[in-house]
């Protein structure tokens, strides 16, 4: 018998290999288990193919797990893989990013279980995260999950994001239900939105300090250099002039982009003066 797991999120196919190893165990009493991983060792295989062929004399069941067993396509493993489909006594699962039959078609054929694991998202990563946050005993305010999935959806891996996030979220103990405020200490993270809202506190803020927290923020959720160029396009005047001089700054390797941003940040009126820019645009005058 094989079964084959494949896909992207290689958390969710993890599990379910931990989860199918672990029915087996349970079923048969003396069940032999083999795991290779032939993207690492791919000399594996030969061993792979001795348990598979090897006589079961003193076990009820064998089960071998391999991961990316596309890595390695030479004749005598595909064989020993097409032999191990109608074995008796054998389960073979099959674990890997790519689906296994494009390499090896007759895994595509009647007889071999599949499941795909592709990357969450929409619904099925909401029933996800509410799943796992049901067995950790967390429960999210409306806006807090949806800025949880918003976050998520921006990430690659997002199953083994959400689990470890999770983690987190238990581990700091926030009083139930968990807000979005919570969230938003916890990820440092700003949904594509409120970068604006946030550049305008930058650019209009009341005084450095409020202008620097927002930054601050920003930084911990998008790269520097976006900041800057976002900011750039989205000002006039003399904050226009300033981050010229900056930009010319950077260009020259004078300056990096936060320190520059950090600098505007603190600038005692950045919507009516230029401050230390001045020196950067007098020196290319």
């Amino acid at each position: 018998m094989v079964i084959a797991l494949f896909g992207a999120d290689s958390y969710r196919r993890s599990e379910k290999a931990k989860e199918l190893v672990a029915a087996y165990r349970a079923k048969y009493e003396h069940a032999d288990l083999f795991s290779v991983d032939l993207e690492d060792d791919m000399e594996g295989w030969n061993s792979a193919k001795d348990f598979l062929r090897q006589p079961s004399m003193f076990v009820d069941s064998k089960v071998l797990l391999v991961r990316e067993p596309a890595s390695v396509t030479e004749k005598e493993w595909e064989e020993a893989l097409r032999e191990s489909v109608r074995a008796k006594g054998v389960v073979v699962l099959l674990s890997s990013k790519e689906n296994p039959a494009d390499a090896f078609p007759f895994l595509g054929e009647k007889g071999v279980e599949r499941q795909e694991f592709a990357e969450l998202e929409g619904r099925l990563l909401e029933v996800f995260v509410l799943r796992e946050a049901k067995a950790r005993g967390i429960t999210f305010a409306p806006d807090a999950l949806r800025f949880f999935l918003a976050y998520l959806s921006s990430l690659e891996l997002r199953s083994a994001r959400a689990s470890a996030e999770l983690d987190r979220i238990l581990l700091a103990k926030f009083a139930a239900p968990v807000t979005r405020a919570d969230m938003e200490l916890l990820t440092a993270w700003l949904p594509a939105e409120d970068i604006y809202r946030g550049l305008d506190s930058i650019h209009m803020g009341k005084s450095p300090g409020e202008r620097l927290v927002a930054l601050e923020r920003l930084l911990g959720g998008y790269d520097a250099a976006r900041i800057f160029n976002t900011l750039a396009y989205a000002v006039h005047g003399p904050s226009a002039l300033a981050l010229a001089a900056y930009d010319i700054a950077i260009k020259s390797g004078r300056l990096e982009y936060e320190e520059a941003l950090v600098d505007f940040s603190m600038s005692p009126s950045n919507s009516s003066g230029v401050t230390r820019a001045e020196f950067f645009l007098r020196d290319v005058i």
